[in-house]
């Protein structure tokens, strides 16, 4: 490790934007997990909760996919719909593909 005297100014900028760029990420990640939690999501399948879901019935049979219910709320996150009428889903319009020498896609928008 070397010490701050030896930083020219390039270094300094760039570690400084590292460590602003992890900060960041830190505090988008605390925020996401605070409104999950809020928004109390539960697997449901046909009715039935997720208790039931994993250890159905005798003779009870499936009816449907498996689905997200949301039990409470939280200001910072919404619920997205489905595909119906009512409740409008989330549709992906475009997905750039990654720069070179990245894994994530260059850019994803969604309407």
């Amino acid at each position: 490790k070397m010490g701050a005297r030896f930083l020219g100014a390039a270094d300094y900028l760039l570690r400084s934007q590292r460590l602003y760029r992890l900060e960041s990420a830190y505090g988008i990640r605390a925020d996401l997990v605070d409104a999950v939690r809020r928004m109390d999501p539960s697997v449901r399948t046909g009715g039935r909760s997720e208790s039931s879901y994993y250890a159905p019935a005798a003779g009870e049979a499936e009816s449907g996919p498996p689905s997200t219910h949301f039990g409470g709320w939280a200001r910072m996150a919404l619920e997205l719909g489905s595909g119906s009428v009512d409740r409008p889903g989330l549709r992906i319009v475009r997905v750039d593909p990654p720069r070179l020498g990245e894994r994530a896609p260059r850019l994803v928008l969604a309407e």
